[in-house]
């Protein structure tokens, strides 16, 4: 009937705009990844394990981290920043627990998020949605990287996530203060 047609409809715009969001963010996240290993060609580190992570790669993941952060959070698809961490002093906050690990290796922060979630029962709908985002932009970069060499590549995989997990917190903490009290 009428009402059962209203409510389809509704559904489907509603699904629509959900997925709106996440098509902008990877629209710009494979721009950026497909233009990060091409520019700013300057490779800036003497270490042997990031000597291929070049400005351009490290500009780029970073501007891809932050407006994935962004977007995500003015597409309401991360709860308010604040409501992601815990309040209690003894508790300490996923979102500086992750960070800190991600700093060091987004890939090992990834897997202990993944085993104290399972075994916890413990995933939350904001950090699992930054997880993934990183971890497709991360596999984005490292694919583009392995057409300028497989060196590039392989550093690129293995060490980028660590700045586009910290970027997305950030561009996510950024439009969560400019929204309005909601």
């Amino acid at each position: 009937g009428p009402s059962t047609r209203a409510t389809y409809e509704e559904k489907k715009a509603a699904d629509q705009q959900n997925q709106t969001p996440f098509a902008l963010t990877a629209f710009f996240c494979l721009l950026m990844a497909g233009l990060g290993p091409w520019v700013a060609d300057a490779e800036l580190f003497s270490a042997p394990m990031i000597s291929r992570i070049t400005l351009g790669i490290m500009a780029s993941a970073v501007a891809a981290g932050v407006v994935a952060g962004a977007i995500l959070s003015a597409g309401d698809q991360v709860d308010r920043f604040g409501a992601s961490q815990r309040t209690a002093l003894t508790t300490v906050s996923p979102i500086g627990l992750f960070g800190f690990l991600a700093a060091v290796s987004f890939w090992v922060s990834a897997l202990l998020y993944l085993v104290i979630g399972a075994v916890q029962k413990s995933f939350t709908r904001s950090l699992t949605t930054i997880f993934w985002a990183t971890g497709g932009i991360t596999l984005a970069f490292g694919l583009s990287a392995l057409f300028k060499s497989t060196e590039t590549g392989v550093q690129t995989l293995t060490w980028i996530g660590n700045l586009v997990f910290l970027s997305c917190l950030f561009g996510w903490l950024i439009a969560d203060s400019l929204k309005s009290g909601r």
